[in-house]
């Protein structure tokens, strides 16, 4: 075999091996995060769309809003009347994420 024909050194290969672990190290966790931003917008876009349903219902129907529990997507969001602290009567979704409360709300009018 011809000198020139070798592969690659043990150093060349190890440097290589190296910038690819490190390459690695840094993507991973991005990439957990992107995923986990990912699922907490899903959430929030599940619960705007349960409440747009909710008022929709709501001002066709003139019927009173009901405070239950609905089940989508595997998660459990629960529908609530509440005043705010100008008096104003808002329904409200609230959901648990990651043991953190969140809720997003509309005025009644």
């Amino acid at each position: 075999m011809k000198r020139s024909e070798q592969g690659f050194s043990l150093l060349e290969a190890l440097v290589s091996l190296s910038l690819l672990i490190l390459f690695c190290s840094t993507i991973v966790p991005s990439i957990g995060k992107i995923l986990h931003q990912k699922n907490d917008l899903k959430e929030k876009s599940t619960a705007i769309d349960i409440l747009t349903e909710t008022l929709h219902s709501y001002y066709l129907s003139e019927k009173p809003i009901q405070e239950v529990d609905v089940l989508r997507e595997q998660k459990v969001f629960q529908i609530a009347r509440s005043k705010n602290t100008l008096n104003e009567e808002e329904v409200c979704i609230l959901w648990e994420n990651n043991h953190e409360k969140n809720k997003i709300c509309s005025i009644i009018k």
